[in-house]
């Protein structure tokens, strides 16, 4: 190195240090944010041996990778600054995507309710609908189909969530399958037309209520007609009365559940 001063000169040596510029870091490990997670990160590596901070951010460490967590929506890039102050150039564009949001509330009807024939019922969804979306009954598993068959009466709830992210679950519906009652013709024994009495004892003995027996304090039971004025309801009970005419005689009554 040549250096000058006063009337003569001087040749002078010396070392010159070159710091290496460190290597752009290389990205990874993208990670969106979900329903429950409003922040997405990535992961950094290929970084400088030694001491080193990430911009923007001003991560700090040592390590040869890191994870920068916390990332709200919008674009990034980042370089790496070593120990001797060097940065790198820019790494690729980061994107974190905008929160997504929840599935509404599904939409449904019911094609068939539960009956004496058929004693479960049937629920379809019509929205929301599409590839990304699966549907769940009284916390069961989720599935692709929107059609819950073999329901049985009662109460039923049901949610979506997304496929893309299953923590994006929708607000719960609740519907309601009608209960229902079958009532069997009864056949009462042959009462003394002269003494009268019982015919039948208990009208409900074979009646069902969502395809279990009837219990007496779950219904009320009401007369509603009979082919003979001597032959009436008593309770659940089918009575003749003494001095009825001999004959076959038909009553009807109606089972109603209390609600």
């Amino acid at each position: 190195i040549p250096l000058t001063g006063g009337c003569g000169s001087v040749n002078a040596t010396g070392n010159i240090t070159v710091n290496q510029i460190p290597n752009t870091p290389t990205i990874s490990n993208i990670v969106q944010s979900t329903c429950s997670v409003a922040t997405g990160s990535v992961k950094l590596s290929g970084l400088p041996f030694g001491s080193w901070e990430i911009t923007p951010g001003y991560y700090k460490g040592n390590t040869s990778d890191y994870t920068i967590t916390g990332l709200s929506t919008g674009k990034y890039r980042f370089t790496v600054t070593n120990s001797a102050e060097c940065s790198s150039s820019e790494s690729v564009e980061v994107t974190i995507n905008a929160q997504p949001t929840a599935p509404a509330t599904p939409a449904l009807s019911i094609t068939a309710q539960p009956t004496c024939a058929v004693s479960t019922g049937t629920i379809v969804i019509s929205a929301p609908v599409g590839s990304d979306y699966e549907y769940n009954v009284d916390g069961g598993a989720f599935q692709a189909s929107v059609t819950f068959a073999g329901l049985a009466a009662g109460s039923h709830s049901f949610t979506v969530r997304r496929v893309s992210d299953n923590t994006c679950i929708s607000d719960e519906i609740i519907i309601v399958l009608n209960n229902y009652i079958c009532a069997v013709d009864d056949k009462g024994i042959d009462i003394i037309g002269k003494d009268g009495g019982t015919s039948v004892a208990n009208v409900l003995v074979n009646d069902t209520l969502n395809g279990k027996l009837v219990v007496a304090a779950d219904v009320t039971t009401t007369f509603v007609s009979s082919t003979n004025t001597g032959v009436t309801l008593e309770g659940t009970s089918v009575i003749v009365a003494p001095g009825t005419p001999a004959g076959d005689y038909t009553l009807v009554y109606q089972i109603c559940e209390k609600l």
